[in-house]
């Protein structure tokens, strides 16, 4: 389970200072109140500093602890970061509660967390409580979604994927639904939809140029494999000539693909057949159509 961008949890939290001491400025309700501007600050490093001595002295102080496991993970110590998390949980369940919010958040970053650790039996346990308490919260389902990614279960992935956009209207305020195809998580199975099988005709139209050769070879694997014996594939492509010097508008979509791609560019027919044949179609030939470029087409034997 990789990371997602986290969230902040300063907004809607009470004041460190009013916490630590029913006195208003004691010696404690200082280095609250220094926490808590180091926090906001971003000076996390110094907020976990002036969290731990709060914590040392009153370790039932349930905000206190959510601040340094949040400062911790601010820094990157996601390990570090879950004993103060759980313990913000056991006080939460012995009776000091925090809001809606502020539960969601912690649940939220100890679940991240412990999946960056590796430790998922220890995610599915904390997101299945979760849903239960609080059926409507998306980010449970997502970060159970990022899990399943992570044990490459790809049904329950795109089921608890679904789940999570059916309720993103319950985001927190301020919050925004992450985006699965930037997501780390979920990187490897962005080329990996399932084609189903036993197609008679499969059509590739303007698709290969963008992807470039490794990608576009994996897709006519894909093809070849979701096609019955005897189908057939047409593709409809840019073609430019063996020397690259022409037809014009193959070249200038060349340059194209260079600008706005990866690896994409404009192929050689010579060069499809061989992808073709590698991915075990045979029969390559063209098809004049009344187009810049003739139809490739494919058998699989």
């Amino acid at each position: 389970m990789k990371l997602r961008s986290p969230m902040t949890v300063g907004i809607g939290f009470l004041s460190l200072a009013l916490i630590c001491s029913g006195q208003s400025k004691d010696a404690q309700g200082l280095l609250a109140d220094r926490a808590l501007q180091e926090y906001r600050s971003e000076q996390y490093a110094a907020a976990e500093r002036d969290c731990r001595e709060i914590v040392k002295q009153n370790p039932s102080n349930i905000v206190a602890q959510v601040y340094l496991g949040q400062s911790l993970y601010m820094q990157k110590k996601y390990a570090e970061s879950v004993p103060p998390f759980e313990k913000a949980r056991e006080l939460e369940a012995g009776g000091m509660k925090l809001n809606s919010d502020q539960h969601r958040i912690v649940i939220d970053q100890l679940v991240i967390a412990y999946g960056i650790s590796g430790n998922l039996k220890k995610v599915h346990a904390l997101l299945d409580d979760a849903i239960r308490q609080d059926p409507d919260y998306p980010l449970n389902y997502y970060n159970l979604a990022c899990a399943f990614a992570g044990e490459g279960n790809k049904a329950k992935l795109l089921e608890n994927l679904s789940l999570a956009f059916e309720r993103r209207d319950h985001m927190l305020k301020g919050e925004h639904m992450p985006d699965p195809r930037t997501d780390d998580s979920f990187q490897n199975y962005l080329h990996d939809a399932d084609f189903g099988s036993g197609y008679q005709v499969a059509t590739l139209g303007h698709i290969l140029h963008s992807e470039g050769e490794v990608r576009g070879r994996k897709l006519l694997k894909k093809v070849y494999d979701s096609l019955a014996s005897g189908g057939t594939i047409a593709i409809g492509e840019f073609l430019v000539n063996r020397e690259r010097t022409g037809p014009v508008i193959g070249l200038f979509f060349a340059v194209n693909m260079l600008v706005n791609t990866e690896e994409g560019d404009t192929f050689t027919f010579g060069e499809y057949r061989q992808w073709l044949e590698g991915s075990r179609f045979g029969d390559v030939r063209t098809l004049d159509v009344p187009a810049p470029s003739p139809v490739i087409i494919a058998t699989k034997v």
